[in-house]
């Protein structure tokens, strides 16, 4: 019986023609295939039109919902009567942003982009591998939009919130922003730097719970008020949850490491 044999040639041609895989991607292709899905949002004063606070924001469903930080719009929370949100698309198209829902804890806020279809990002709720190459996505100084490639480094050990290490130089202006894998799958929100390539972002996991808050029928204000009530019993209960830890000094025995969360020395700034 005969075997079939294939040509060195026509093996080359087999190979040359398989598609190009996604870990292959350059971050040149993965900024050109993301880019429709991610806005500048922008705070102004209604009075003045001046720019309040300069944030980023990505789309998470086909109907104009879009996820940015709470401290990009906590002016337009706090004073709805006085600021009002925008958009800016990548290929320059403005409008309106209406407020839907708030999770002051972690750091997010859903807004709307009222009949505006674009891309949306999938939500990836289970972390990389450590190592695994990210890129975050955003409108620093208000400069157009970037694309930063840096690595997964793990969940910070001594925190009460959960953050996302990533080595990589997010800026102030693209807080809000995405953090995806190579699949365009968002594994984190832009949220804060120590600077020198040290950056932090909140879970993606924590969107599912922002989106889940667009069912709850009470005003936006009682809903912050919650969430807060929630998260100071839980700190209290991590707090209380094991005996205080003491040490000497001279004589005396005095409180020592009050929680592992709890660091004088810390230090973050909000981008």
């Amino acid at each position: 019986m005969s075997r079939m044999r294939i040509s060195p040639v026509l093996l080359l041609l087999l190979l040359i023609a398989v598609p190009l895989r996604a870990q292959d991607w350059s971050t040149e292709e993965i900024f050109a295939r993301y880019k429709a899905s991610i806005v500048q949002v922008r705070i102004i004063d209604g009075q003045g039109g001046e720019k309040s606070s300069l944030g980023s924001g990505f789309f998470v469903t086909d109907s104009g919902e879009l996820v940015s930080n709470y401290h990009v719009v906590a002016d337009l929370v706090d004073h709805p009567e006085t600021y009002r949100a925008e958009y800016v698309l990548d290929d320059g198209g403005e409008g309106p942003l209406t407020l839907l829902h708030v999770d002051v804890v972690h750091d997010l806020a859903l807004l709307r982009a009222e009949d505006v279809r674009r891309p949306f990002l999938a939500i990836e709720s289970n972390l990389p591998a450590m190592g695994e190459r990210l890129y975050a996505f955003g409108n620093p100084y208000d400069l157009g939009m970037t694309i930063i490639e840096g690595t997964y480094n793990g969940l910070l050990e001594k925190s009460l919130y959960e953050r996302i290490h990533f080595s990589g130089s997010i800026n102030p202006g693209m807080s809000g922003g995405p953090t995806v894998d190579r699949f365009g799958n968002v594994i984190g929100v832009n949220v804060a730097t120590a600077g020198n390539q040290v950056s932090f972002l909140v879970p993606a996991k924590f969107l599912l719970g922002l989106l889940e808050g667009l069912d709850d029928p009470r005003p936006l204000s009682e809903r912050i008020g919650a969430q807060l009530r929630d998260n100071q019993q839980r700190y209290l209960s991590e707090l209380t949850a094991s005996p205080l830890a003491t040490v000497s000094l001279g004589q005396y025995r005095v409180p020592g490491k009050v929680a592992p969360f709890v660091n004088c020395s810390s230090r973050s700034d909000q981008t």
